[in-house]
């Protein structure tokens, strides 16, 4: 694994489900990526009661991602992963660098006193090998690089 200088790799937050600020809050469950830029933008320059409940909703119904698509395929990128479950949360995601932005998403859930991961991405065809599916505690930055880089 490669190092950066300046990067703790022992960093471990304490829990997944620990929101230390509002904007965390905020983005928790929004899948799109566009509209999660949209509001930490709207929310750093005190404008996040001026956006439209749509951008800050979840999930999007299947007109209204029709619509976002028709402005620029872009706004498609998050749009389609699955909802999380409700002990789920997204822990990482990775946006590919391509005209429609498609998303990895990273997950763990708390089930029998450990922490179960999971990767899903937009579409429903394509199912992970993992590093690992449990740990007692969340990753360190490393551990979760070493996930990212062993799961396929």
């Amino acid at each position: 694994m490669k190092r950066y200088r300046g990067i703790k790799h022992s960093f471990r937050p304490k829990s997944y489900w620990n929101d230390g600020n509002v904007p965390q809050v905020l983005l928790r469950d929004v899948k799109g990526t566009e509209r999660r830029k949209m509001i930490k933008h709207y929310y750093e320059q005190g404008m996040f009661q001026e956006l439209d409940e749509t951008f800050t909703k979840s999930s999007l119904t299947e007109d209204e991602r029709n619509r976002f698509g028709a402005i620029h395929p872009s706004f498609m990128g998050g749009e389609y992963l699955t909802d999380c479950n409700p002990s789920e949360t997204e822990i990482a995601r990775v946006t590919l660098r391509s005209t429609t932005q498609d998303v990895i998403s990273i997950r763990a859930k708390r089930e029998d006193g450990e922490l179960r991961y999971s990767i899903v991405d937009e579409y429903d065809d394509h199912e992970f090998s993992l590093w690992t599916e449990f740990s007692q505690k969340p990753f360190s930055l490393k551990e979760l690089i070493e996930f990212l880089d062993n799961s396929s």
